[in-house]
């Protein structure tokens, strides 16, 4: 391969990677609006502030860690789509050549069981909590 082809796919990939990145972050804030939401104070990551009104107490713990797998649960996915998108687009670019193509096939099988794994995990943790 040339040094040409080489910048032009790395900058291609980087696009990619940066269109995600925005994009994702848009539809993921699109819903929120203080006027949609009726309890202000339970938005965040954390759940309780330790006043009287939202006291921290166990129920408070086990919300906070709902929070930080679910939110985990979303940024594996949107890796794990970054990752297919990459595997891909390696997949297509092989032209013809085996070594490439089969890192290509093992990268999407490892972000298969990856993210069957954590899809795995989060079913096992939603049913216990």
């Amino acid at each position: 391969m040339t040094l040409l082809y080489k910048k032009k796919v790395g900058l291609f990939l980087l696009v990619i990677v940066l269109a995600f990145i925005f994009s994702g972050s848009s539809f993921v804030l699109a819903d929120y609006s203080p006027v949609n939401n009726p309890n202000p104070e339970g938005t965040g990551i954390i759940p309780c502030d330790g006043s009287d009104a939202h006291p921290c107490g166990w129920g408070a713990l086990v919300e906070l860690a709902s929070r930080a797998i679910s939110f985990l649960i979303y940024l594996s996915v949107f890796i794990a789509a970054i990752a297919f998108t990459i595997a891909g687009f390696k997949y297509l670019t092989a032209a013809g050549d085996e070594g490439k193509a089969k890192s290509a096939r093992s990268i999407f099988t490892n972000v298969a069981v990856g993210l069957l794994f954590v899809l795995g995990a989060f079913l096992l943790v939603k049913v216990i909590l």
